[in-house]
Protein backbone atom coordinates (compact mmCIF):
# COMPACT_ATOMS: atom_id res chain seq x y z
CA UNK A 1 0.00 0.00 0.00
CA UNK A 2 1.27 3.62 -1.13
CA UNK A 3 1.53 6.10 1.72
CA UNK A 4 -0.49 8.71 0.55
CA UNK A 5 -1.26 12.11 2.19
CA UNK A 6 -4.12 12.78 3.31
CA UNK A 7 -5.94 16.12 5.07
CA UNK A 8 -9.20 16.28 7.33
CA UNK A 9 -10.05 20.14 7.33
CA UNK A 10 -12.11 21.56 10.03
CA UNK A 11 -13.54 21.42 13.30
CA UNK A 12 -11.35 20.34 16.21
CA UNK A 13 -12.75 19.81 19.53
CA UNK A 14 -13.11 18.15 22.74
CA UNK A 15 -16.32 15.82 22.71
CA UNK A 16 -17.52 16.20 26.68
CA UNK A 17 -19.28 12.65 26.81
CA UNK A 18 -21.30 11.33 29.68
CA UNK A 19 -17.97 9.19 30.67
CA UNK A 20 -15.59 12.29 30.14
CA UNK A 21 -14.05 14.51 27.49
CA UNK A 22 -12.27 12.87 24.23
CA UNK A 23 -11.22 14.36 21.42
CA UNK A 24 -13.19 14.89 18.92
CA UNK A 25 -14.48 16.60 15.23
CA UNK A 26 -15.41 14.84 12.07
CA UNK A 27 -11.82 16.06 9.98
CA UNK A 28 -9.71 14.97 12.93
CA UNK A 29 -11.17 11.37 13.14
CA UNK A 30 -11.23 11.08 9.55
CA UNK A 31 -7.11 11.99 9.38
CA UNK A 32 -6.77 9.66 12.58
CA UNK A 33 -7.88 6.61 10.84
CA UNK A 34 -6.05 7.06 7.66
CA UNK A 35 -3.24 6.89 9.82
CA UNK A 36 -4.39 3.54 11.50
CA UNK A 37 -4.42 2.01 7.34
CA UNK A 38 -0.75 3.45 6.94
CA UNK A 39 -1.31 6.85 5.22
CA UNK A 40 0.17 10.35 6.48
CA UNK A 41 -2.86 11.92 8.36
CA UNK A 42 -2.98 15.77 8.53
CA UNK A 43 -5.16 17.53 10.29
CA UNK A 44 -6.11 21.68 9.28
CA UNK A 45 -7.63 23.16 11.83
CA UNK A 46 -7.15 25.67 14.91
CA UNK A 47 -6.93 25.57 18.36
CA UNK A 48 -6.88 28.00 21.12
CA UNK A 49 -3.39 28.67 22.90
CA UNK A 50 -5.87 28.09 26.36
CA UNK A 51 -5.26 24.73 28.41
CA UNK A 52 -7.82 22.68 26.24
CA UNK A 53 -5.97 23.48 23.36
CA UNK A 54 -2.63 22.54 25.04
CA UNK A 55 -3.93 19.42 25.74
CA UNK A 56 -5.22 18.23 23.17
CA UNK A 57 -2.17 18.81 20.68
CA UNK A 58 0.04 17.34 22.52
CA UNK A 59 -3.08 14.09 22.36
CA UNK A 60 -3.20 15.05 18.56
CA UNK A 61 0.68 14.53 18.19
CA UNK A 62 0.68 11.18 20.07
CA UNK A 63 -1.74 9.72 17.78
CA UNK A 64 0.58 10.40 15.05
CA UNK A 65 -1.16 12.94 12.82
CA UNK A 66 0.79 15.36 11.43
CA UNK A 67 -0.10 18.65 12.82
CA UNK A 68 2.09 21.35 10.14
CA UNK A 69 -0.95 22.80 9.41
CA UNK A 70 -2.56 23.18 13.23
CA UNK A 71 -2.71 26.40 13.83
CA UNK A 72 -3.07 27.97 17.49
CA UNK A 73 -5.13 31.28 17.78
CA UNK A 74 -7.00 33.76 20.65
CA UNK A 75 -10.48 31.90 20.60
CA UNK A 76 -11.01 29.38 22.75
CA UNK A 77 -10.66 26.29 21.66
CA UNK A 78 -13.81 23.50 20.77
CA UNK A 79 -15.83 22.12 22.78
CA UNK A 80 -19.12 19.79 22.08
CA UNK A 81 -21.74 18.82 24.85
CA UNK A 82 -22.71 15.38 23.58
CA UNK A 83 -25.92 13.76 25.04
CA UNK A 84 -26.40 9.85 24.32
CA UNK A 85 -29.86 8.28 23.78
CA UNK A 86 -30.59 4.65 24.81
CA UNK A 87 -29.02 3.39 21.50
CA UNK A 88 -25.68 5.34 21.91
CA UNK A 89 -26.98 7.81 19.29
CA UNK A 90 -25.67 11.41 19.67
CA UNK A 91 -27.02 14.57 19.88
CA UNK A 92 -24.46 17.54 19.92
CA UNK A 93 -24.36 20.74 21.23
CA UNK A 94 -21.63 22.87 19.65
CA UNK A 95 -19.64 25.98 21.02
CA UNK A 96 -19.81 28.71 19.03
CA UNK A 97 -17.05 31.43 18.06
CA UNK A 98 -13.96 28.89 18.60
CA UNK A 99 -10.48 28.62 17.47
CA UNK A 100 -11.49 26.45 14.23
CA UNK A 101 -14.03 28.90 12.97
CA UNK A 102 -11.22 31.23 12.40
CA UNK A 103 -8.78 29.03 10.19
CA UNK A 104 -6.47 30.91 8.25
CA UNK A 105 -4.32 30.33 5.13
CA UNK A 106 -0.82 30.52 5.60
CA UNK A 107 2.82 29.31 4.21
CA UNK A 108 2.22 25.92 5.82
CA UNK A 109 -1.05 25.01 3.96
CA UNK A 110 0.04 26.35 1.16
CA UNK A 111 2.69 23.63 1.01
CA UNK A 112 0.76 21.06 1.88
CA UNK A 113 -1.96 21.76 -0.56
CA UNK A 114 0.13 20.99 -3.19
CA UNK A 115 1.08 17.97 -1.90
CA UNK A 116 -2.26 16.31 -0.85
CA UNK A 117 -3.84 12.80 -2.50
CA UNK A 118 -6.97 13.49 -0.54
CA UNK A 119 -8.78 16.27 0.89
CA UNK A 120 -12.05 15.64 2.95
CA UNK A 121 -14.22 18.47 4.22
CA UNK A 122 -18.08 18.53 5.91
CA UNK A 123 -20.09 21.70 6.37
CA UNK A 124 -19.99 22.33 9.77
CA UNK A 125 -16.35 24.35 9.53
CA UNK A 126 -18.02 26.33 6.97
CA UNK A 127 -20.65 27.96 9.45
CA UNK A 128 -17.94 31.04 9.41
CA UNK A 129 -16.99 32.88 6.58
CA UNK A 130 -13.09 32.95 7.31
CA UNK A 131 -13.01 28.79 7.44
CA UNK A 132 -15.01 28.55 4.58
CA UNK A 133 -12.96 30.79 2.24
CA UNK A 134 -10.07 29.31 3.40
CA UNK A 135 -11.32 25.37 2.27
CA UNK A 136 -12.43 26.85 -1.01
CA UNK A 137 -9.00 28.30 -1.29
CA UNK A 138 -7.63 24.96 -0.45
CA UNK A 139 -9.77 23.35 -3.12
CA UNK A 140 -8.65 25.21 -5.52
CA UNK A 141 -4.94 24.88 -4.68
CA UNK A 142 -4.76 21.43 -4.80
CA UNK A 143 -3.35 19.06 -7.64
CA UNK A 144 -5.34 18.14 -9.81
CA UNK A 145 -5.67 14.35 -9.03
CA UNK A 146 -6.28 15.27 -5.40
CA UNK A 147 -9.01 13.27 -4.26
CA UNK A 148 -11.77 15.91 -2.67
CA UNK A 149 -14.43 14.15 -0.71
CA UNK A 150 -17.02 16.02 0.70
CA UNK A 151 -18.45 14.12 3.86
CA UNK A 152 -21.35 16.64 4.99
CA UNK A 153 -21.98 15.44 8.56
CA UNK A 154 -25.02 18.25 9.12
CA UNK A 155 -25.07 19.76 12.64
CA UNK A 156 -28.05 21.49 13.98
CA UNK A 157 -28.03 24.50 12.01
CA UNK A 158 -25.11 24.86 10.68
CA UNK A 159 -25.89 24.48 6.92
CA UNK A 160 -27.42 25.80 4.08
CA UNK A 161 -27.61 24.85 0.28
CA UNK A 162 -25.47 27.68 -1.02
CA UNK A 163 -22.77 25.93 1.22
CA UNK A 164 -23.92 22.03 0.18
CA UNK A 165 -23.89 22.77 -3.70
CA UNK A 166 -20.68 24.74 -3.48
CA UNK A 167 -18.79 21.63 -1.76
CA UNK A 168 -20.73 18.83 -3.86
CA UNK A 169 -19.17 20.84 -7.37
CA UNK A 170 -15.45 20.20 -5.74
CA UNK A 171 -16.44 16.99 -4.56
CA UNK A 172 -15.71 13.65 -6.64
CA UNK A 173 -16.99 11.81 -3.66
CA UNK A 174 -19.86 12.42 -1.56
CA UNK A 175 -20.89 10.54 1.86
CA UNK A 176 -23.82 11.30 3.53
CA UNK A 177 -26.09 9.32 5.80
CA UNK A 178 -30.28 8.45 6.29
CA UNK A 179 -30.57 11.39 8.78
CA UNK A 180 -29.10 13.84 6.59
CA UNK A 181 -30.50 13.25 3.31
CA UNK A 182 -33.89 14.22 3.21
CA UNK A 183 -32.18 17.92 2.81
CA UNK A 184 -30.95 16.74 -0.13
CA UNK A 185 -34.23 14.99 -0.86
CA UNK A 186 -35.91 18.28 -0.02
CA UNK A 187 -33.16 21.16 -1.79
CA UNK A 188 -32.29 19.17 -4.75
CA UNK A 189 -36.31 17.76 -5.56
CA UNK A 190 -34.64 14.13 -5.80
CA UNK A 191 -37.73 11.70 -6.47
CA UNK A 192 -38.47 7.77 -6.36
CA UNK A 193 -36.11 5.21 -4.62
CA UNK A 194 -33.35 6.24 -2.54
CA UNK A 195 -31.59 4.27 -5.54
CA UNK A 196 -33.14 6.43 -7.95
CA UNK A 197 -32.23 9.62 -5.66
CA UNK A 198 -28.59 8.98 -5.33
CA UNK A 199 -28.67 8.39 -9.33
CA UNK A 200 -30.21 11.74 -9.85
CA UNK A 201 -27.86 13.48 -7.33
CA UNK A 202 -24.58 11.81 -8.71
CA UNK A 203 -25.41 12.91 -12.31
CA UNK A 204 -26.02 16.22 -11.09
CA UNK A 205 -22.79 17.00 -9.57
CA UNK A 206 -20.89 14.19 -11.69
CA UNK A 207 -20.03 11.87 -8.54
CA UNK A 208 -17.49 9.54 -8.94
CA UNK A 209 -18.81 8.10 -6.01
CA UNK A 210 -21.64 8.27 -3.28
CA UNK A 211 -22.00 6.50 -0.18
CA UNK A 212 -25.32 6.20 1.70
CA UNK A 213 -25.04 5.03 5.31
CA UNK A 214 -28.20 3.61 6.76
CA UNK A 215 -26.56 2.77 10.68
CA UNK A 216 -27.64 -0.89 11.40
CA UNK A 217 -29.51 -0.89 8.17
CA UNK A 218 -26.54 -1.34 6.21
CA UNK A 219 -24.85 1.19 3.52
CA UNK A 220 -24.61 1.90 -0.41
CA UNK A 221 -22.16 2.79 -2.35
CA UNK A 222 -22.55 3.81 -6.10
CA UNK A 223 -19.78 3.68 -8.27
CA UNK A 224 -19.43 3.61 -12.38
CA UNK A 225 -23.61 3.07 -12.75
CA UNK A 226 -23.81 -0.06 -10.10
CA UNK A 227 -24.45 -0.35 -6.78
CA UNK A 228 -23.35 -1.99 -4.16
CA UNK A 229 -24.64 -3.30 -1.03
CA UNK A 230 -23.31 -4.18 2.68
CA UNK A 231 -24.86 -5.17 5.49
CA UNK A 232 -24.31 -3.54 9.04
CA UNK A 233 -22.18 -5.93 11.64
CA UNK A 234 -24.43 -7.25 14.73
CA UNK A 235 -22.33 -5.63 17.15
CA UNK A 236 -23.31 -4.28 21.03
CA UNK A 237 -23.13 -0.38 20.36
CA UNK A 238 -21.60 1.61 22.73
CA UNK A 239 -22.54 4.64 21.00
CA UNK A 240 -21.91 5.63 17.43
CA UNK A 241 -19.84 8.46 17.59
CA UNK A 242 -17.07 8.57 14.72
CA UNK A 243 -18.67 5.84 12.90
CA UNK A 244 -19.14 7.50 10.00
CA UNK A 245 -15.91 9.44 10.05
CA UNK A 246 -13.65 5.80 10.25
CA UNK A 247 -16.55 4.90 7.02
CA UNK A 248 -15.53 7.84 5.19
CA UNK A 249 -11.40 7.41 5.94
CA UNK A 250 -11.49 3.56 4.90
CA UNK A 251 -13.49 4.28 1.80
CA UNK A 252 -10.58 7.30 0.68
CA UNK A 253 -7.84 5.17 0.97
CA UNK A 254 -9.29 2.33 -0.29
CA UNK A 255 -10.19 4.59 -3.33
CA UNK A 256 -6.52 5.83 -3.68
CA UNK A 257 -5.00 2.25 -3.45
CA UNK A 258 -7.49 1.42 -6.64
CA UNK A 259 -8.97 -1.78 -4.61
CA UNK A 260 -12.25 -3.46 -5.47
CA UNK A 261 -15.37 -1.58 -4.53
CA UNK A 262 -16.60 -4.43 -2.99
CA UNK A 263 -13.57 -5.02 -0.91
CA UNK A 264 -13.57 -1.24 0.06
CA UNK A 265 -16.97 -1.43 1.13
CA UNK A 266 -16.90 -4.28 3.46
CA UNK A 267 -13.52 -3.20 5.55
CA UNK A 268 -15.13 0.54 5.51
CA UNK A 269 -18.70 -1.72 7.19
CA UNK A 270 -16.21 -3.24 9.69
CA UNK A 271 -13.98 -0.84 10.82
CA UNK A 272 -17.32 1.54 11.28
CA UNK A 273 -18.70 -1.30 13.33
CA UNK A 274 -16.27 -1.69 15.58
CA UNK A 275 -15.74 2.16 16.05
CA UNK A 276 -19.11 2.03 17.49
CA UNK A 277 -18.42 -1.05 19.85
CA UNK A 278 -16.25 1.74 21.61
CA UNK A 279 -16.29 5.15 23.86
CA UNK A 280 -15.09 8.10 21.47
CA UNK A 281 -14.22 8.75 18.10
CA UNK A 282 -10.90 7.20 17.99
CA UNK A 283 -10.31 3.84 18.86
CA UNK A 284 -7.52 1.88 18.00
CA UNK A 285 -8.60 -0.51 14.97
CA UNK A 286 -8.04 -4.47 15.69
CA UNK A 287 -7.74 -5.22 12.12
CA UNK A 288 -6.63 -2.34 9.29
CA UNK A 289 -5.47 -4.86 6.77
CA UNK A 290 -7.25 -5.36 4.00
CA UNK A 291 -8.53 -8.85 4.32
CA UNK A 292 -11.70 -8.89 5.54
Amino acid sequence: MKKFKIAGFGEVLWDMLPSGKVMGGAPLNFAYHTTQFGCEGFIISALGSDTLGLELLDLIQKIKVKTNCLQVNHHLTGTVDVKLDNNGTPTYKITENVAWDFIAWDDNINICSSELDAVCWGTLAQREKQSQSVILQLLQSVKPDCLKVFDCNFRGTYFNKEVIITSLKYANVFKCNEEEWPVLESYFYLQGTIENQIIQLANRFDLSYLAYTMGKNGSIVFHNGKFNYQQSSKINIVDTVGAGDCFTAVLTVGILNELPIDLIHKKAVESAGFVCTRAGATPTLLNTSWEV
